[in-house]
């Protein structure tokens, strides 16, 4: 398994307690999976269950790790939790 990157575009939805309040965020994803499209899939699923609806793909999935990127605190906690449960995102 490999660990992805990707960014997607959302905005709430009805049920969302940010619907109405919030017009939209970028959902950084960092996703453990054997290719990049099941990446994005597994991405999808999770950003629609949490009460958001995709509105584009602001970065397409791509292999990620720490030697690969400068990350805030916040985005190598996400990466670790994804290691541990297998997906994380961290809206921004």
């Amino acid at each position: 398994m490999k660990t992805y990157f990707l960014i997607l575009r959302a905005r709430p939805v009805p049920g969302n307690p940010n619907f109405g309040v919030v017009p939209g965020v970028s959902a950084y994803f960092w996703v453990r999976e054997r290719r990049p499209d099941g990446a994005m899939r597994r991405a999808r699923h999770y950003l629609k269950h949490q009460g958001w609806g995709l509105e584009r793909i602001e970065l397409d999935a791509m292999l990620s790790g720490p030697a690969l990127h400068s990350w805030s605190e916040n985005e190598s906690a996400a990466y670790r939790k994804a290691q541990e449960f297998g997906i994380s995102m961290f809206l921004k």
